[in-house]
């Protein structure tokens, strides 16, 4: 009894050494180091977090799952991540993982990066096929400070009630004295703009006196004289000097602007500005004597008739010794 007693136990401590063996053939020894870029970061701050693992070089370890879309590391907001793997010395190799972190929490002393799981799988003769499946390393989680922009060792919240300060009755009734003051130039010389703009355009009319209008009328009657006299070599220049002289008589001695009318329209001017209808009759008759000459059919015309332009001349003389006064 006491031998088959002794067998089982040997039995039982022949089994677990086996076991023991195999679970130090299965275990990979893994150096990771961790590495913040800073200790502590503002709201809306960049972090880079650096993880470095030493392996044998029988171990491979999966990037694919190392991707922006992968990996939720609340309540940090994962940027970029960058992983690569080259050799290390006594035959390892250094597999090294970049991941670029921002946050913009707030109302806290310091936040936590979560952990962070890396897979692998081993490429040796060592172990069997079930065993080669893909196993994790987990990262432990990371303590950073986060720092506030608000006053106080406190940090208080962003709509605790602050005392307003006393505004002395003297500065608030200089500053609105000012305001007005500026408001009243700015006012000015937008009015001043504003009435150059509107009157801008007037012009001015002098009056002319008498004795002014007077002499250019003789002088004009002076030049259309020796125009009959001496006939130009175009017969029409003198009809088209009468036309206008006629025109500016009207416009500057009686103030009825006909430079640009008909006779029929002079005409309607001048009743409409209350002359009698002999003159307006007479001022018709001149201006269309001129049209006449200057743009009538010239076969027997008067345009270059001596008599015609002395005829012209006269009824142009008796109109002006007709003009009532001006008003």
């Amino acid at each position: 009894m006491k031998s088959a007693a002794l067998c089982v136990l040997l039995l039982f401590v022949a089994v677990e050494l086996e076991a023991a063996t195999a679970s130090q053939k299965g275990q990979v020894p893994f150096s990771v180091t961790t590495r913040l870029d800073r200790t502590a970061i503002w709201v809306g701050d960049s972090l880079e977090y650096t993880i470095q693992v030493i392996h044998p070089r029988s171990v491979q370890f999966v990037v694919d799952d190392l991707k922006k879309e992968n990996l939720s590391l609340p309540p940090f907001v994962l940027r970029a991540v960058r992983a690569e793997e080259r050799d290390w010395r006594d035959d390892r190799k250094l597999f090294e993982v970049v991941l670029l972190l921002t946050t913009y929490e707030s109302g806290k002393p310091e936040l936590v990066v979560p952990p962070v799981a890396l897979y692998y799988f081993r490429r040796d003769g060592t172990v069997s096929e079930k065993e080669a499946r893909a196993q994790a390393i987990r990262i432990p989680p990371q303590k950073i400070a986060l720092r506030s922009t608000l006053p106080g060792g406190q940090q208080p919240r962003l709509r605790e009630f602050k005392q307003i300060q006393p505004v002395e009755p003297t500065y608030a009734i200089g500053a609105l004295v000012l305001g007005l003051i500026g408001m009243g130039f700015v006012g000015s010389r937008a009015a001043a703009r504003l009435w150059h703009a509107v009157h801008r355009d007037k012009a001015i009319k002098r009056p002319v006196s008498r004795r002014v209008r007077e002499r250019w009328v003789h002088e004009g009657l002076q030049r259309i004289r020796l125009m009959a006299k001496e006939p130009p070599k175009d017969p029409q220049a003198f009809y088209a000097e009468i036309g206008q002289f006629m025109r500016q008589y009207l416009t500057e001695w009686l103030n009825v602007e006909a430079r640009g009318l008909t006779p029929g329209e002079a005409e309607q001017a001048l009743h409409a500005a209350g002359y009698n209808g002999a003159f307006a009759q007479r001022v018709r008759t001149v201006l269309e004597q001129c049209e006449e000459a200057q743009y009538g059919k010239k076969e027997g015309g008067p345009a270059g008739n001596g008599q015609h332009q002395t005829s012209l001349l006269d009824s142009l003389e008796q109109a002006i010794k007709m003009t009532p006064r001006a008003r």
